[in-house]
């Protein structure tokens, strides 16, 4: 995320983070909303979830339903 958007998004109440990482470390996050392309939602999912946080991925896990 970028900083004007964090900045945009801490006036209306929502905590947000330039890495990830900052938030699934920090104890008074309960959640997060993984908004990232496809490729990135698993990896990052695994982590918020290995950490403790509830998790929202907004979009599907993948582009296809299976593996080619």
């Amino acid at each position: 995320m970028n900083e004007i958007r964090a900045e945009q998004l801490s006036r209306l109440g929502a905590q947000s983070a330039t890495d990830y990482r900052e938030a699934l470390v920090d104890p008074t996050v309960d959640a997060v909303s993984i908004c990232l392309p496809h490729n990135l939602h698993a990896p990052v999912a695994v982590e918020a979830a290995g950490a403790g946080k509830h998790t929202l991925v907004e979009k599907p896990l993948a582009a296809t339903l299976g593996s080619q």
